[in-house]
């Protein structure tokens, strides 16, 4: 949903938006667009992100306007999406990850 890698979603929405479902092999990159208010979700599998791991069931919310570039440890599915509304009590924990909760499984 939304617009990405200069592709626009068929989905209408009301507001500027982004959604995206991914699936990565092993050792892919994949640069996340821009946003003031961005997560990333592990479904399954193993990504890095500033030499940082990420594993399943881990949301990372990027630093607003971060420029985020995720590594595929292993095989690996995410979502990410904008407009994710961050807590107040999220601190900075380096310049691109505002903060990595526990598992959410």
């Amino acid at each position: 949903m939304g617009d990405a890698y200069g592709r626009t979603s068929p989905v209408r929405t009301y507001s500027p938006t982004l959604y995206l479902e991914v699936e990565a092999p092993v050792g892919a990159a994949l640069a996340l667009p821009r946003a003031e208010e961005l997560a990333l979700y592990v479904v399954a599998g193993t990504v890095s992100i500033e030499g940082q791991h990420y594993g399943e069931g881990r949301l990372a919310v990027a630093a607003p306007g971060a420029d985020i570039v995720l590594q595929a440890v292993t095989a690996a599915r995410l979502k990410a999406w904008e407009n994710f509304i961050r807590p107040s009590s999220f601190e900075p924990t380096n310049t691109s990850v505002v903060v990595s909760t526990g598992s959410l499984k």
